[in-house]
């Protein structure tokens, strides 16, 4: 799963490994792919403003996720759980969407989202250190990491893997 430069605007784009094959899924405006399962979600950004989109692969079909007047950006799939920031001038926050339910929760104040489907962990916004959280979406619980240091230096991506929670820096384009 890639955005496809080629495009003027880019496009997101499915490659099998197995067998080499690329598929475009969309054709100009969509970008910053995050794929779970059968479900593909982007942001689109044809309208002029950055919306969110999820492929379902399993019955390609294609559904916008929220419409509203703010942006939604970089989002992350895990089984039926879309994590994505959205953003307008004055706030910044990480938004939970259940794909099962069509129900949204605000997780507050937070960036660069991402879940495995039973958790999220996101950059929190609005603390000195802007430390790392974690929900627990089954509880509906957040915890904060009180871990030492500034874990959001430039641009650091959260990530979870089999429990665990790490941070790397990368040079990712965020706008809001």
């Amino acid at each position: 799963m890639y955005t496809d430069w080629s495009a003027p605007t880019g496009a997101v784009a499915l490659h099998d490994v197995s067998d080499g094959s690329t598929t475009l899924l969309t054709f100009g405006g969509q970008q910053n792919p995050g794929i779970g399962s059968n479900i593909v979600a982007y942001e689109d950004t044809a309208s002029g403003q950055q919306d969110i989109y999820v492929v379902d692969l399993g019955t390609n079909t294609t559904r916008r996720i929220a419409e509203t007047p703010v942006h939604d950006f970089n989002p992350s799939v895990g089984g039926t759980s879309l994590v994505f920031e959205r953003a307008n001038a004055a706030n910044r926050d990480a938004i939970l969407y259940d794909l099962s339910t069509d129900t949204e929760t605000n997780l507050g104040p937070g960036r660069l989202p991402h879940t495995d489907g039973a958790t999220v962990i996101f950059h929190g916004l609005g603390f000195l250190d802007q430390d790392i959280f974690l929900h627990d979406i089954a509880s509906g619980t957040t915890t904060r990491l009180a871990l030492a240091g500034n874990q959001t230096r430039g641009a650091a991506v959260v990530a979870i893997r089999r429990g665990r929670t790490g941070t790397s820096h990368a040079n990712r384009r965020h706008r809001a």
